[in-house]
């Protein structure tokens, strides 16, 4: 509640538009705070009406789907995100579906649509860490699928993307040493 009241008055303050709460609600889900996520979620849908624009719309659907997968819902998660992918579908939605799918345990799916999201390039706005962030997720996934050099390529898509970034990230520094691990293994064979 006091998460919730926070953000209205944050959000009745300074205006904040509803593309930046969106970001912040599917930040809290994605680390794992699903209350503060379902706070701004319901500032979002008090900005929803019946003549908002279908991304709008979307947004809270996928918004509600980020925050079902946070408490452990997967099935429950999948159908709120194919019903935000089915108002405005993009490749935003793409990768929230890839990611449901990927913390689900679905590999095969999760690759599937992670192809799909790695092939559509998606520079130049919020969306962009998304997309980068899909060869990391791509990768690790044809990992655990046994696919090494597969593996390795993705791995270092993401490395060359994130060559102008922060270097020192923890995400940047366990995928070096994954890169290194999987590209020994594979000369040593």
């Amino acid at each position: 509640l006091a998460e919730r009241e926070r953000a209205e008055r944050l959000g009745e303050r300074v205006g904040i538009s509803s593309d930046w709460l969106f970001s912040l609600a599917k930040q809290y889900a994605r680390t794992g705070q699903p209350d503060r996520a379902a706070a701004v979620l319901e500032v979002m849908e008090q900005q929803v009406t019946s003549e908002s624009f279908d991304y709008a719309r979307a947004n809270v659907l996928e918004i509600r789907g980020e925050v079902t997968l946070a408490r452990g819902d997967h099935d429950g998660a999948k159908t709120l995100l194919e019903s935000a992918y089915g108002v405005w579908s993009d490749v935003n939605r793409l990768e929230a579906l890839a990611y449901a799918a990927y913390r689900s345990g679905r590999l095969e799916e999760a690759e599937r649509k992670y192809r799909e999201v790695v092939a559509q390039p998606t520079l130049g706005d919020e969306g962009q860490m998304y997309w980068i962030r899909s060869h990391h997720r791509l990768a690790h996934v044809l990992e655990q699928r046994g696919d090494t050099a597969g593996a390795i390529e993705f791995y270092g898509r993401f490395l060359r993307l994130w060559q102008d970034g922060d270097a020192d990230l923890p995400e940047v520094a366990a995928v070096q040493e994954r890169l290194a691990r999987l590209s020994g293994e594979r000369a040593g064979r």
